[in-house]
């Protein structure tokens, strides 16, 4: 049984999660999308779900983990004759989710044009990690979720493994650790030390 208070919980975190994703679509949003970096749209829906979520960081972190899902159910595929699984995700409607993840931030790290990838989903990586980070979980947390995300690749159909979700998890992470320090830090700040570091790589 559901308690109220669960059920509560997961009412509050879909309309967060309903009204970021009708902000992505909004006049005032696509307005911003013209004239600005991929990196200040990120801080622009983070502010806006602190905003919502009433400055609770913790619960924005939550929240923008879901927003940034680019799939609204996993398939798990398992050997015949067990039958797949479809396990749905907490994410609006199809016509608001599709419009949503056209106008979502992309091809903000400065490798992703060596890979093809536009970068959208990293930021569900980013957050979530972020997640993990600020509430003070373990390390080890962290460790189990990216061996769990290796395994991902043998039961989840569509689904590969990509070293860079790794680097992201990890940048999610340490900023996370950095929110309950410097609670006004913007994850942009993040994004650009990621890039300043594979461009130093790159070009040496």
């Amino acid at each position: 049984m559901v308690s109220p208070s669960a059920f509560c919980q997961r009412s509050r975190l879909s309309l967060s999660v309903d009204s970021l994703s009708n902000y992505i679509v909004s006049p005032a949003y696509k307005t911003l999308k013209d004239k600005s970096t991929q990196t200040a749209l990120i801080d622009s829906i983070y502010l806006k779900a602190l905003n919502i979520c009433g400055g609770d960081i913790s619960e924005s972190l939550y929240a923008l983990m879901f927003v940034f899902l680019q799939h609204p159910s996993v398939t798990l595929d398992f050997p015949a004759p067990v039958p797949d699984i479809i396990i749905p995700l907490l994410t609006p409607d199809s016509e608001l989710f599709n419009e949503r993840n056209e106008l979502i931030p992309r091809g903000f790290l400065f490798d992703s044009k060596y890979y093809s990838s536009d970068d959208r989903d990293k930021l569900s990586h980013f957050f979530g990690s972020a997640f993990l980070g600020y509430n003070n979980f373990s390390w080890l947390t962290l460790l189990i979720g990216n061996m769990i995300e290796a395994s991902e690749e043998l039961l989840i159909v569509r689904n590969k493994v990509d070293h860079r979700d790794l680097k992201i998890n990890f940048l999610g992470f340490k900023y996370g650790e950095r929110l309950r320090k410097e609670p006004f830090r913007l994850p942009s700040s993040f994004v650009i030390l990621y890039n300043l570091n594979h461009y130093f790589i790159v070009t040496r």
